[in-house]
């Protein structure tokens, strides 16, 4: 029986937006450039990201914008393509033993970390196992199926595993696989987690990180990447992340030439985005999806798995698709898993349609009286609170005077139900 943790998923499309000009975004090893446009080496590109990343140490990061920065500074030992295939990364190829508890990675030789230190098969034990043992680690869960790593030769790296687990390159395509410089960990200290300088391996450098604002990534010339013609990567030479919260603030620093790429921008706007000339709308299958988190820990009240159905039979995902910020630009899901992916069930539909009545009686099944929690979302970005006053008003199904008897937690990623004081820069709506 699939879980019913993952509330109101729309499965929606990666919108990237540029202003019309003949540089392309840099690109990973397998990119090419688009026929239109032939890309060129130099320049340099500003782009305007939705959240300031948390964290960019690949072992305490635990939100999704992170990895906007992560993927440009860190390469890991394997890689994901559109489809959802497990690709070569650092590592050149692997095999597992016949009984799937052996795991033996060949890595590239001819990769250094920003710093100037090698990256070898040292390196990715090391990085395994301050993963796995380092106290506050957000890893070890992504890793719990390793035992030891077992060093063959520097090329060689075996990791031992408690049982067989097929999720396990899965895991190695994000954070538990990023390789970080040793070096540079130790050297930096505490003040890595915001400043990782020289510490990655890939297509950028990160040079300068100001909080709340900006973070400037420099070309890494000696990165190893390819375009599909066998071109070196990357083409441009600086990157400017520039922090912009707010939807409509970024795509008017768009259009005014402040920056020129966001990845994210409101349903409502796509239709004029379209027909204008001075930019390059382009819109792709995503593994992206958005979620409602419930806290399910003892002591909470969705630890209670009949709240967690009745507020999911509640929602009206059609609604939510259509009426919301995303005005249509998207699909409805029931999970995180996208069309786009080989195990994507087309069938697998428990919630078709809204159904308040259902939910309101599995809460008097449970016979605590009306159900009453917050829902916490990020603050910054008007299309954000709307999307959560539509849930609000659309799929009430118990009392709505909010509701905050549980411990405090850690806030937890996506869209939060709970009931705790709020984190900094959230926004609370009572449901």
């Amino acid at each position: 029986m699939r879980s019913a943790r993952y509330l109101a998923a729309v499965l929606g499309s990666f919108a990237i937006l540029l202003a019309a000009c003949g540089q392309q975004p840099a690109g990973g090893g397998t990119a090419s450039p688009s026929a239109a446009a032939k890309a060129a080496y130099g320049g340099t590109l500003t782009f305007a990201l939705e959240n300031d990343p948390a964290n960019l140490d690949p072992m305490l990061s635990g939100l999704f914008v992170d990895r906007n920065i992560h993927y440009a500074i860190y390469d890991s030992l394997v890689r994901v393509d559109r489809k959802g295939n497990i690709i070569p990364w650092l590592a050149e190829k692997w095999e597992t033993s016949s009984d799937g508890k052996t795991v033996t990675f060949t890595l590239r030789t001819d990769v250094k970390f920003h710093d100037g230190t090698s990256f070898d098969a040292d390196a990715v034990k090391w990085n395994i196992e301050r993963y796995k043992t380092t106290q506050g680690s957000l890893r070890t869960g992504d890793l719990s199926s390793v035992d030891t790593v077992t060093v063959v030769d520097p090329k060689t790296v075996k990791f031992n595993l408690k049982s067989a687990f097929a999720p396990l390159l899965g895991a190695l395509v994000d954070r538990a696989g990023m390789m970080v410089s040793r070096k540079v960990v130790e050297a930096v200290g505490a003040d890595f987690t915001l400043k990782p300088f020289k510490a990655g391996t890939g297509p950028f450098i990160l040079t300068e990180a100001v909080k709340n604002d900006h973070y400037t990534l420099e070309k890494n010339p000696d990165w190893w990447g390819k375009d599909a013609n066998g071109n070196k990567l990357p083409y441009l030479d600086k990157v400017t992340v520039k922090i912009i919260t707010d939807a409509d603030v970024r795509l008017t620093n768009l259009r005014t030439g402040n920056v020129q790429l966001v990845n994210l921008i409101n349903g409502k706007d796509v239709p004029a985005v379209k027909a204008d000339t001075t930019l390059n709308y382009q819109e792709v299958g995503s593994f992206a999806f958005n979620s409602m988190v419930p806290n399910e820990a003892q002591g909470y009240i969705f630890n209670e798995k009949r709240y967690v159905k009745a507020v999911a039979m509640a929602i009206d995902r059609d609604e939510i698709l259509n009426r919301g910020p995303a005005q249509g630009v998207g699909l409805v899901g029931y999970g995180p898993i996208s069309p786009a992916h080989f195990a994507y069930d087309p069938n697998f539909k428990p919630w078709p349609k809204a159904d308040p009545d259902g939910a309101k009686k599995l809460i008097a099944d449970v016979g605590k009286g009306p159900l009453k929690f917050e829902l916490l979302v990020p603050s910054g970005d008007a299309a954000t609170l709307q999307l959560a006053q539509l849930i609000h008003y659309g799929s009430q199904v118990g009392d709505a005077r909010g509701y905050r008897d549980a411990p405090a937690a850690t806030q937890a990623p996506g869209h939060d139900l709970r009931g705790v004081e709020r984190p900094a820069r959230s926004r609370r709506q009572h449901v």
